[in-house]
């Protein structure tokens, strides 16, 4: 097993354990006529798994899924179909983000500085 895999299957057992109560058995949000081969937990565990490794380039990363680890995703689904599925979870990716972090900051009192640049000024032309 992987660095990658075993960070993917932690994420993914905490957004099972958060959200047990809103979650079908598939690991789904809304119940489909088909169900998915990947589910919404898998894709916002591997979005976060993405931001954590700081890999910014999303064909980077899927290349590297695809070609580095096959037989541990073997759900994987395509790239584009992924980047909507993230977009149109951003709000639980978001839920579940904010439970870590409060879960970390049980146990330290240390705390973690996002490195994001946040533009505070400006310049108007």
């Amino acid at each position: 097993m992987t660095n990658l895999f075993n960070k993917f299957s932690l994420i993914l057992d905490m957004a099972k354990n958060h959200f047990q109560d809103s979650v079908f058995p598939c690991g789904n949000f809304k119940p489909g006529p088909v169900p998915s081969m990947m589910s919404d937990l898998e894709v916002i565990a591997l979005s976060l798994v993405s931001e954590a490794l700081g890999m910014d380039s999303e064909n980077l990363f899927f290349k590297k899924l695809l070609f580095e680890h096959p037989t541990e995703f073997p759900n994987l689904i395509d790239r584009t179909r992924f980047n909507r599925r993230r977009r149109q979870l951003l709000a639980k990716t978001m839920e579940l983000n904010k439970f870590m972090a409060s879960q970390m900051n049980k146990y330290t009192h240390k705390r973690i500085v996002g490195s994001i640049p946040y533009p505070i000024v400006m310049l108007a032309i």
